[in-house]
């Protein structure tokens, strides 16, 4: 089986690949390399232990290697190194870098849809991912054919399906809009469709990749708001984003990648600094302006003055 298999939805003759992930778990999900699987502690939502990934860089010259199973002296592009952190249970993790950094690559492998070559992927509970806003299975499709069509695929009863749709029509303010091709929507209207269909149920787990960027204030105050009610309901989840505002009003902790490693992992405020400044960032204090290095033991009164 393929290590990713646990990860992918039992899809039935018909159906659509999208850039939303709805997968129904009951139990930890784990893909990993061919190593020790050790047990996954109930408090932890997501585990990636030394998690490395590659691509081989196809030609015309190497394609036929592939096609005929011998990889060898095919040159590959190193696009992870041994990338490992948690997501504790009702928290979100940030994941901070620049265009190739390697943060899509790296929420992909943890839903399933890469296979990780080294280390070990394992996720606690349902899980709901939107990986990207470029591409829909079939764009042909309305927006009402698309959300019903993917529910779906993963599992949900009519009865669900029909609450659902109510759901997502509402929240995605798309109105009669919803009835028209997702081909004919801005990137605003694919993304409140989206993100609402990913949404629509209570999942365990949430994967999001810049979502939160796109679309009017009004509606990214809506996702806020849905997403602050699923964690106050223990939800879970990794927000990869170039938004560092975003980082440090969802996420306690965040991680920085560049070139496809950690450089940092800890408070999502320094994240922020080391994301925005690099080696230059500082620590909070600005030098030359005073600041106490803690928090006096008594009241200090300044006079003004009569």
């Amino acid at each position: 089986m393929d290590c990713c298999e646990s990860l992918r939805p039992r899809t039935r003759p018909g159906a659509i690949s999208s850039t939303i992930c709805c997968v129904r778990h009951t139990n930890a999900s784990i893909h990993d390399s061919p190593q020790a699987i050790s047990p996954m502690p109930a408090a932890i939502a997501i585990t990636c232990q030394g998690v490395s990934k590659r691509f081989a860089l196809v030609d015309g010259g190497n394609a036929w290697r592939l096609a005929f199973a011998s990889g060898k002296n095919v040159p590959v592009f190193q696009a992870l190194h041994d990338i490992s952190f948690e997501v504790p249970k009702g928290q979100f993790v940030g994941i901070l870098g620049r265009n190739g950094a390697g943060k899509s690559t790296l929420l992909r492998v943890i839903g399933g849809v890469y296979a990780n070559d080294t280390g070990r992927v394992a996720i606690n509970g349902a899980m709901s991912a939107i990986y990207e806003l470029g591409l829909v299975g079939n764009p042909e499709l309305t927006g009402r054919s698309y959300a019903d069509r993917l529910l779906t695929v993963h599992g949900f009863s009519a009865r669900e399906r029909a609450e659902m749709i109510l759901d997502i029509h509402e929240f995605s303010e798309l109105g009669d809009r919803f009835e028209d091709p997702v081909l004919t929507y801005s990137a605003g209207m694919t993304a409140r469709l989206f993100f609402s269909t990913a949404t629509a149920g209570s999942y365990d787990v949430y994967l999001l990749d810049e979502i939160l960027s796109v679309g009017d204030k009004h509606f990214q105050a809506k996702c806020w708001r849905r997403l602050r009610s699923r964690i106050s309901q223990g939800a879970s989840g990794v927000l990869v984003t170039h938004d560092w505002a975003a980082i440090m009003r969802m996420c306690e902790t965040a991680y920085v990648l560049d070139k496809g490693k950690v450089i940092f992992g800890g408070p999502a405020a320094r994240a922020s600094r080391i994301y925005l400044y690099g080696d230059n960032a500082q620590q909070s204090y600005v030098p030359g302006i005073a600041r106490f290095a803690s928090r006096p033991a008594m009241p200090i009164s300044v006079p003004t003055g009569e």
